[in-house]
């Protein structure tokens, strides 16, 4: 009996170690707005669809500047628990009803970047004992 405890204890904590290490993912979009109104109809749909996957903005506006190369005009950085929620946003039908907006109102290009483990919590420790952002 004791054995079994030891042994459903030691499931547990490694089931638990590995919840804790899974990795957020990153929706990363380069955007060119051709037509705002119809753009922001995808903008007014994506947003729920995003917290109902369980993602966050991050960044989501047009004051870009450049690193290296020309930057596009307009950056969204999505993210999102890990890679299974990033592409099940992806590939959910929610999303898929509001592509004709975003295709037909944007040049848009977007990748899915799979994040560090404990990366997302250490950048917000950081800012926290920064005093935030300015």
């Amino acid at each position: 009996m004791l054995k079994m405890a030891v042994s459903l204890g030691l499931m547990l904590l490694v089931a638990t170690q590995a919840v804790a290490q899974e990795r957020p993912a990153y929706i990363v979009a380069e955007v060119d707005v051709t037509d705002q109104g119809t753009y922001q109809k995808y903008i007014d749909g994506a947003t729920p669809i995003v917290k109902k996957f369980g993602g966050h903005f991050v960044s989501r506006g047009d004051k870009i500047e450049e690193f290296a190369g020309t930057p596009p005009h307009r950056v969204a950085i999505y993210e999102f628990p890990s890679l299974a929620q990033a592409e099940a946003y992806r590939d959910s039908t929610d999303y898929k009803t509001i592509i004709p907006y975003r295709d037909n109102g944007s040049k848009y290009r977007a990748f899915i970047v799979d994040g560090i483990a404990g990366a997302s919590d250490a950048g917000r420790a950081i800012i926290g004992a920064m005093g935030g952002l300015r």
